[in-house]
């Protein structure tokens, strides 16, 4: 099995959501002895995980899914670099040939990644048209 980390880089001053979602902050504590640092980050940044908890009452937490389940075959579909708000659509998912197997995890590849930590990141990013969201849930992904 090839295991493929699709991480972006967390950095100080990193992109984020804004509002009450303060940004990262790394800092660097020596002594003469040792280097460490300590970390600042709200749970929504750079590449995170979350359930339907963090939209609808009564869903699981992300601490309630064991990590095992988290490691699980994926269909990746690379599409065409995208453009800022770019739509992902249903027509695109279907000509990629990619066959979503039953319990996969599902990676669809924007080039996007390119500007991570750029201005735009968050806001300007592609997106699912509903009708590819409903493709794709069809198919029974994980």
């Amino acid at each position: 099995m090839i295991m493929t980390d699709i991480s972006g880089v967390i950095e100080e001053g990193m992109w984020s959501y804004g509002g009450a979602l303060p940004p990262v902050r790394i800092r660097r504590l020596s002594s003469p002895r040792e280097t460490s640092y300590t970390f600042a980050l709200n749970s929504i940044s750079g590449t995170y995980l979350e359930t339907s908890a963090h939209r609808l009452p009564g869903g699981p937490a992300l601490d309630d899914i064991p990590p095992g389940r988290l490691i699980l075959p994926a269909s990746i579909i690379q599409l065409e670099t995208k453009k800022p708000r770019g739509h992902i659509t249903a027509g695109e998912l279907r000509a990629s040939g990619v066959r979503i197997r039953n319990g996969d995890a599902v990676i669809v590849a924007t080039g996007w990644d390119r500007r991570w930590n750029k201005p735009g990141f968050v806001t300007e990013s592609p997106h699912f048209t509903s009708e590819a969201m409903d493709w794709v849930l069809g198919r029974g992904p994980a």
